[in-house]
């Protein structure tokens, strides 16, 4: 009854190439794209050029798919047990007041949210001071500008545990900006003993 009920809603409104992919899509399948590689001092986890991620990036990332998120998270919880000794506590980049309010979410504590692990996330230590343009629409001169000045963090060195490892994680990296933006802010409060992740699920 549910399948012929999907059916008739996919005839209705037919879903995008995005959600088809995603409906037929497993977590093996996503771990099958896991492909750890390093861009700009940035670690990602699978190439954005694969249809599959491509798919759930974007989902997740403008359609706040539950699902989409879910999958994803797949790929950081196989990041997560590579390093199974290592105690993590995870930063997402965040979002500006403005876009926030905007999507209603912040798509990379969306797959954070997602984990089957338990793991540390601290999503008030680093804020968005600044509404900054998407970097993938600007130039390369326009991208060092756009982010100066665009994070300030808001944590102080006790707050965090020695020895330990900090990662900063965004869901893509497209020129490394963002995530060198938040890492100079970020890198002057945590102690000489942690040691700070550039990640992303996909480049």
């Amino acid at each position: 009854m549910l399948k012929l009920l999907t059916v008739l809603l996919d005839e209705i409104f037919p879903p995008s190439t995005e959600e088809g992919l995603l409906r037929d899509a497993s977590k093996t399948d996503l771990n099958r794209t896991f492909q750890p590689d390093w861009y700009k001092g940035v670690q990602f986890l699978a190439h954005y050029g694969d249809p599959l991620i491509r798919a759930a990036v974007t989902e997740n990332k403008f359609g706040g798919s539950e699902r989409a998120a879910f999958l994803l998270s797949s790929l950081l919880e196989r990041w997560i047990c590579s390093h199974e000794k290592a105690s993590f506590t995870f930063i997402p980049i965040p979002l500006g007041k403005k876009r926030m309010r905007e999507r209603g979410y912040n798509q990379v504590e969306s797959i954070l949210d997602q984990l089957p692990v338990n793991v540390t996330v601290n999503r008030k230590c680093l804020i968005r001071k600044k509404e900054t343009a998407p970097q993938a629409d600007l130039k390369r001169k326009e991208r060092l500008s756009n982010l100066i000045d665009a994070f300030e963090c808001t944590i102080y060195e006790s707050n965090l545990p020695t020895p330990h490892h900090v990662v900063l994680l965004d869901d893509v990296v497209t020129t490394g900006a963002t995530m060198a933006a938040a890492r100079a802010s970020l890198a002057p409060h945590v102690p000489p003993n942690c040691k700070i992740h550039c990640l992303a699920i996909a480049h």
